[in-house]
């Protein structure tokens, strides 16, 4: 088998994003999995956690959080929101690791979240693609090369069945954009069904589309006028997701207590 991997919990294991890091898991040679938590009740409790993905993982799908992260040296949560308490919590209490991409977090967990780096390396991440990490800082540098005077529009399409609108990326892309630009997301951004229904040329506009199964695309458009820059990102599959999740997962087992970013992970 080579050298030891790290033991990692996946948290929300039956969900989309949740089948997808156990697909990935399958072929990882950074870890293994120790632990697949899924929501009291469920059906699947005390199944093998790949056996629906066509490989024996030896780890049964567990509701019992303490139990899950026993031997984890890091817990990736793709739950919602609802849990998330009872996950920085027992994170806190295992001093394990968390890397966290559940969308729609309120302020308060947020917080909660910066509080638990003092104890726990934690990392948040909206989106954990590799080439949406370095879209950010393209972003970003667009921002700085082009100065406030361009529009700025997002657009994001997904699937129909996510729940949140607009997506975490797309606001993440519009967080970046604000800070670029000095300002408070909250007082520029617009929340359009198209791009002529934005009321202020100076907002930073995003539209969310619900269609079809696609995974996930964001555009960034910057316009003067007289010519236009798009900067686009697809993914083909959940797989991008996860295995930029795993990477973050690998690389966070190794840090120190402290708040980190994919940035980071990735370098750029």
């Amino acid at each position: 088998m080579g050298e030891v991997r790290g033991k990692v919990a996946i948290l929300g294991a039956t969900g989309r994003m949740g089948q997808a890091l156990l697909a990935a898991l399958q072929d990882s040679t950074d870890l293994e999995l120790c632990g697949a938590l899924v929501s009291p009740g469920n059906e699947l409790i005390g199944r093998d956690a790949g056996a629906d993905l066509d490989w024996r993982s030896g780890i049964a799908y567990s509701d019992d959080l303490a139990e899950v992260l026993a031997h984890a040296k890091v817990a990736i949560d793709v739950t919602l929101p609802t849990v998330t308490n009872d996950i920085i919590a027992a994170c806190r209490k295992a001093a394990c690791p968390l890397v966290i991409g559940t969308t729609g977090l309120s302020d308060e967990q947020r917080q909660a979240l910066t509080e638990a780096a003092n104890s726990i390396a934690v990392l948040p991440a909206t989106n954990f693609s590799i080439a949406m990490t370095l879209m950010a800082g393209m972003v970003r540098e667009a921002c700085a090369r082009l100065g406030p005077a361009w529009r700025v529009d997002i657009l994001e399409t997904h699937h129909q069945q996510k729940i949140d609108r607009p997506s975490g990326t797309a606001l993440a892309l519009a967080e970046e954009i604000a800070a670029a630009r000095g300002q408070r997301l909250a007082e520029v951004v617009e929340y359009v069904d198209a791009p002529e229904d934005r009321n202020n040329p100076d907002s930073i506009a995003i539209q969310s589309v619900r269609t079809g199964t696609v995974a996930g695309e964001h555009t960034v458009t910057f316009s003067d006028g007289s010519e236009t820059l798009e900067l686009v990102h697809r993914a083909g599959s959940r797989a991008a997701f996860a295995g930029g999740a795993l990477k973050a997962a690998a690389w966070l087992a190794r840090q120190s207590p402290g708040f980190y970013r994919m940035e980071q992970v990735t370098g750029s």
